[in-house]
């Protein structure tokens, strides 16, 4: 007796299924390697510019939808300043590796030499985009920001910040806030029911952090083309120029 021809199609479609997943599971292990590469990249790339990354052990996971490297113990330093929190999740999603999205979802502490700042995030997300031309995008939104320094508490709410690169040397950049609470100042109930700002970091590839103040005299400086605050039902609105001279 003849076998039935819906059942050569069920083995084909199995043998397709099955050759499918482990042609995926190889081209997915290769991605994850060139991850982990441009990560070792990442920090070289850093280290001479005398920034220095470090972390004590990757954890990688996400298998198939993601890749995702959660970093332990992460401490990032420059000149005598130290950022340095405990867990940093990197995720990049296997099909389009230019996407890459950060996630902090505990304390950050920075300490420079006598000083120190903590900084109390509700899951810190970042996301940064290249486009074909090699043109960066990045945004980083947290529902609430509190920085501990000198027993003060600044308290930030909704946050969004956005930064692009162009076709010149400037960087552009958009923040916006809803509310900010902070210590006692010149404001009444010392809080700031909103604040946006937006504008350019002029020749933000001239910038040295060995020494940043020579590019803000000489070459660089921050072109603020709109900026809108909400203070006890008064808005003011401006624009303007910060440099040194």
């Amino acid at each position: 007796m003849p076998k039935a021809p819906g059942f050569k199609i069920i083995i084909l479609i199995f043998i397709i299924f099955i050759i499918s997943i482990i042609l995926y599971s190889v081209w997915y292990f290769q991605i994850e390697k060139i991850t982990t590469h441009e990560l070792k990249s990442i920090q070289n790339s850093l280290l001479n510019k005398n920034i220095e990354l470090t972390w004590e052990e990757t954890i990688e996971s996400g298998f198939p939808y993601r890749i995702e490297k959660k970093l332990n113990n992460v401490n990032l330093k420059f000149n005598n300043t130290q950022f340095s929190t405990k867990i940093l999740k990197i995720i990049y999603q296997p099909w389009n590796k230019k996407h890459i999205i950060f996630l902090i979802p505990n304390d950050i502490n920075i300490l420079n030499v006598k000083k120190k700042i903590t900084i109390h995030t509700s899951k810190l997300l970042a996301s940064l985009t290249i486009d074909k031309f090699s043109k960066g995008r990045i945004s980083i939104v947290s529902d609430k920001i509190i920085f501990n320094f000198k027993n003060n508490i600044y308290d930030f709410r909704k946050i969004e910040m956005h930064i692009k690169t162009n076709k010149t040397d400037d960087l552009q950049f958009a923040i916006l806030m809803e509310k900010l609470s902070l210590p006692p100042a010149f404001i009444k109930e010392n809080t700031i029911n909103k604040f946006y700002i937006n504008g350019d970091v002029l020749k933000y590839k001239n910038f040295d952090t060995n020494n940043y103040l020579d590019w803000f005299s000489k070459e660089g400086g921050i072109q603020i083309e709109d900026l809108k605050l909400d203070v006890n039902e008064t808005n003011i609105i401006g624009n303007g120029f910060f440099s040194l001279d």
